[in-house]
């Protein structure tokens, strides 16, 4: 008995101890609407343009960025508000502002007072403010205004972020302040005199933060009375590798170099005078502030994907268990002009969030996302039975939730998210729509896969990874159905617009091996939506004559060229084109495609993407084989497939 009760106090202690770690994120001001500073003319200006403008530089290069929700305004309430829940809901528990006073004026301010504050929902989410003070000049009463300043606007509320019961202040240049007051014993005697203003003020102290990577400047902070360091971010001139790929002009920086020196600066500073709060950085990459690109100015870190951030996120949560301090710090929430946030965007869509959640909140049962097509809203879904990996690269992975029945074996929907092979995400609307289908006893799998932008420098066609990567995580679920109750004989594959062609591609290619190896499966049938069914620039534009669509598929820069390379690369197109892989012996599996527009063929249409032409011309050459095929031209198209395979899966 008495084991057993030790046992479920340790078990308790570590459960508290697994809630206990504060989650923040520095939040940077640079994306809201504000006038230009040090300019005469009142003229509104946005960041967001510097960041639209951005240009990538070398093959591969992923700029510009392209953030969910429209561009967020970090002074608007009604936007912040959705952050607040965005990141609240995916494990991240503070925002940390960058904060900017000068010469006893607030800089950039609106975004604490106007924008977070004002937000319905503030006080889900604890706030602190990192004073960028590296660039400007200082003095005691400076200092004192500050504090003043934090004491009437943000020490007032109840969710002002405390460590040990203190007020946490961070400095992004900690030397800099100490300088300019005088020294240690100056700045320890003013820290000491702030001290006395909150205790007057019936408030707690300050728990001044320093940004700092060395023990020996960590020992000189203790001396001036600071109570704990951080890494505001760490990025390329950190790494042992800097100094000799700088002198070559090699400027690129792969992001194991981060992974391995933001280790190193954790492991040193934990036996430095003062605690360490660890930081996991994003990335890095500044072009979007750089037009004019000088290597030895502007490094750059690439491959940093989700998969690797999620490996960094978990050694920096072992690491502290040997620190006094139970919080973590990721640079950043939206610091696009650097090149490091984990807000939600085109490429990894809900990637990097849904990684800190999975390592800090593993008992989260609801996944809150943002998506593509929603600009005032998020969306939510029961957290997956499975997270599954089909591939080494950071965002190949299936979200899986089996059926509610229970059965051993269920049939399952298998989705393909469409967005041209270029955005989007395997979270969005039509996944949530498919979700009735569960309460009928079906499984569903939803796949996230490679765009055609971040692999055109290195696969060919283009196209041909994200149909490879879908067809891989539907042989992943066969390879693995008695795990996941997956019933072979009943899967159908779905999808819209490029997902249903990657579906009808997989469909067509049943039987053939993938270059990872795996066999292509059978499916029972295919039901998809608006689907491209052919990408053969001469031949689509002989059935809709305002074509514009598949270039990009084939790593072509628009659809002239496509048409002028046609006969060049029509053995490739043909690859990849469903109509031209009909053949009479792929009669096996049932086609089902759906399109909300009335049926029409060689006319100009308002949405030539997805035009009802591709479905007719798809089922006549059906027809001419005896391939079993229907077309149903319906206004809620997606609602007709849905029930379709509720009826006949």
């Amino acid at each position: 008995m008495k084991k057993l009760v030790i046992f479920l106090f340790l078990f308790i202690c570590n459960g508290l101890l697994a809630t206990a770690i504060d989650v923040a994120t520095i939040y940077y001001p640079h994306c809201n609407s504000n006038l230009i500073e040090n300019k005469s003319e009142h003229q509104e200006w946005t960041n967001w343009a510097i960041i639209k403008d951005a240009k990538p530089i070398f093959k591969g290069h992923l700029q510009p960025k392209r953030p969910y929700l429209n561009y967020p305004n970090s002074v608007n309430p009604k936007h912040v508000s959705l952050e607040i829940d965005l990141a609240k809901n995916n494990g991240i528990d503070v925002f940390i502002f960058s904060w900017h006073w000068n010469k006893g004026v607030q800089e950039k301010k609106g975004v604490i007072e106007q924008g977070f504050l004002k937000a319905h929902n503030n006080e889900k989410m604890k706030f602190a403010v990192m004073w960028e003070n590296q660039n400007i000049k200082t003095s005691e009463q400076n200092v004192l205004n500050v504090i003043d300043h934090f004491i009437n606007n943000y020490f007032n509320k109840p969710n002002y972020w405390k460590i040990k019961d203190e007020f946490y202040v961070s400095l992004t240049s900690p030397n800099t302040l100490i300088t300019q007051l005088g020294g240690v014993e100056k700045t320890k005697r003013l820290f000491a005199k702030i001290n006395a203003k909150l205790q007057k003020a019936n408030l707690t102290k300050i728990h001044w933060a320093g940004n700092c990577r060395s023990k020996n400047e960590a020992e000189k902070l203790a001396q001036a009375g600071f109570s704990s360091t951080f890494v505001g971010s760490v990025s390329p001139i950190d790494t042992e590798c800097y100094n000799e790929k700088i002198t070559k002009k090699d400027i690129l920086f792969d992001y194991s170099e981060i992974m391995k020196t933001s280790e190193k600066i954790w492991k040193e500073m934990s036996t430095s005078s003062l605690p360490n709060i660890p930081t996991i950085t994003q990335g890095y990459d500044a072009t979007p502030l750089n037009k004019t690109i000088k290597s030895t100015y502007c490094p750059i870190v690439i491959n940093n994907t989700s998969d690797k951030f999620e490996k960094l996120l978990l050694s920096a949560k072992s690491h502290i268990k040997t620190n006094s301090l139970p919080a973590v710090i990721i640079s950043a929430w939206n610091n696009w002009g650097y090149g490091s946030a984990v807000f939600p965007e085109c490429i990894e869509g809900m990637n990097f969030l849904r990684a800190i959640s999975r390592v800090f909140t593993p008992n989260r049962e609801t996944l809150t996302f943002a998506t593509t097509f929603l600009h005032n809203k998020l969306c939510e879904l029961p957290q997956p039975d499975f997270h599954l990996k089909y591939a080494t690269y950071g965002k190949n992975s299936i979200d899986f939730w089996k059926a509610k029945n229970g059965k051993k074996l269920a049939p399952t929907i298998v989705y393909c998210h469409g967005g041209g092979w270029t955005h989007n995400s395997n979270l969005d609307m039509r996944l949530i729509k498919l979700f009735e289908l569960r309460d009928h006893g079906f499984n569903i799998a939803a796949v996230s896969y490679r765009f055609t932008q971040e692999v055109k420098h290195k696969v060919y066609p283009p196209v041909k990874a994200p149909m490879q990567d879908c067809a891989n995580a539907l042989a992943l679920i066969v390879e693995k159905a008695q795990e996941l109750g997956v019933d072979t004989s009943r899967i159908s594959l779905t999808g819209g617009s490029a997902g249903a062609c990657s579906s009808l591609w997989i469909s067509l290619n049943a039987g053939k091996k993938l270059d990872s190896g795996r066999i292509i499966p059978k499916v029972k049938m295919i039901s998809v939506i608006v689907p491209q069914t052919s990408l053969d620039p001469v031949q689509m534009r002989e059935w809709i004559p305002n074509s514009n669509y598949g270039w990009h598929a084939f790593n072509i820069s628009g659809f002239n060229e496509f048409v002028k390379k046609r006969n060049s690369i029509l053995n490739t197109i043909n690859e990849y084109s469903p109509y031209a892989l009909l053949s009479p012996e792929k009669n096996k599996t049932k086609f089902y495609l759906f399109n909300k527009y009335k049926p029409c063929v060689n006319q100009k249409v308002k949405d030539p993407t997805h035009a009802s032409a591709f479905c007719i011309k798809f089922k006549e050459k059906c027809d001419e084989m005896k391939i079993s095929c229907e077309t149903i031209f319906v206004k809620d198209d997606w609602r007709a497939s849905i029930e379709n395979m509720k009826k006949n899966l």
